[in-house]
């Protein structure tokens, strides 16, 4: 079972902002930019940002709708780099396959590693479900993801300020 421990889940999501933002004369993205990340890494880190946003948001008046902001900005997150994402090689070109996309072109069908996924809305519900009192917020939610609950995972109920 792995693990990501916050520091690196804050790296991976300023990685995906940069390179979601950076000008570029192609439509593509080369894979080169996601650093040796996979769309599934990017997934989980930005589902424990997603975590961490429903704490920080709690205390707001307007927490509902900030929240949802920020599920509908990670959604369209996984969804960009997935269509987006070729071979360094091929990024200027007008044919170039997405080398994360999520549907099958032969079959049509969902993939099965994102068939099977939680979707991030569903994540957002399982965060609003468990509340900000929940003492084991945290573990439940590394749990939720199938990571490792380990020493370096941030504990109790408590938001993770950024750095």
């Amino acid at each position: 079972m792995e693990t990501m421990a916050f520091e690196e889940c804050q790296a991976v999501v300023a990685m995906v902002i940069r390179v979601l933002s950076a000008e570029r004369a192609s439509l593509h993205i080369p894979v080169s930019a996601l650093e040796g990340y996979d769309l599934l890494h990017v997934d989980l880190a930005l589902k424990l940002d997603l975590a961490n946003a429903y704490l920080l948001t709690l205390p707001r008046s307007d927490s509902e709708e900030m929240f949802d902001g920020y599920v509908k900005d990670s959604s369209g997150c996984v969804g960009s780099l997935g269509l987006q994402v070729s071979r360094d090689d091929e990024v200027d070109r007008l044919d170039a396959q997405p080398i994360f996309a999520m549907i099958d072109p032969g079959t049509m069908k969902c993939k099965e590693e994102w068939a099977s996924r939680e979707t991030t809305e569903c994540f957002a519900d399982f965060c609003r479900s468990l509340g900000g009192n929940d003492p084991l917020y945290w573990q439940k939610v590394y749990t939720r993801l199938g990571l490792e609950y380990a020493s370096e995972s941030p504990r109790g109920n408590l938001p993770i300020w950024p750095a």
